[in-house]
């Protein structure tokens, strides 16, 4: 498994993730596969962009062994679908993924963000502002959930709230992107009220 899963890691650091998938895939052979490590190959195909390589390894990782990951890595699982399902256009898949998750793990931050950007593609602010919110009040996603909502304010104009968003969470956890996306969005709110 060790050698299978460097050999995907190289296959996709060359930009080639059809031969990842297949040394990925190898991984799921056998009677007890490293499923931390299956884990991770899902996370880095679907982390590079790579969706129909991610859409054939998840729905196998799904297949193989899914019933041996425990619940927190099957919700994992069904958020990364869900993003590839997002990334492809099948927003109405990605919604019932989201869901499922949603049913059995409300307070699940990953599911939480994908099901906003899910609302905010279909230009449904309210409910991806309200799940904007609900994913900023999960600690380990607050910061994202904050700046990817200040982003989604930015796209409606609203740069009032989009400053406060970032202002929150720059109070949070300051970093130099956010910071500079907050100067060029207090310099758009001072141009847009002149």
């Amino acid at each position: 498994p060790t050698s299978l899963a460097l050999l995907g890691d190289i296959y996709i650091n060359a930009n080639q993730p059809d031969l990842a998938l297949s040394a990925y895939s190898d991984l799921l052979k056998g009677d007890k596969p490293d499923t931390e490590r299956a884990l991770r190959a899902a996370r880095i195909l679907t982390s590079r962009g790579a969706w129909a390589e991610s859409e054939v390894y998840l729905k196998l990782l799904q297949d193989r062994v899914v019933s041996q990951i425990p619940e927190s890595g099957r919700f994992e699982v069904l958020n990364l679908l869900a993003k590839v399902a997002l990334a492809r256009g099948h927003n109405e898949e990605a919604a019932r993924l989201l869901q499922q998750v949603m049913d059995k793990d409300p307070l699940n931050g990953r599911a939480l963000m994908l099901l906003a950007d899910y609302y905010w593609k279909k230009n449904d602010r309210e409910r991806a502002e309200l799940m904007f919110a609900r994913a900023a009040n999960v600690e380990e996603i607050r910061v994202e959930a904050l700046v990817q909502h200040a982003r989604m304010a930015v796209g409606y104009k609203d740069f009032a709230a989009a400053s406060r968003l970032l202002n929150r969470a720059q109070g949070i956890k300051p970093q130099p992107h956010v910071g500079d996306f907050l100067a060029k969005v207090e310099a758009a709110a001072r141009a847009s009220r002149l």
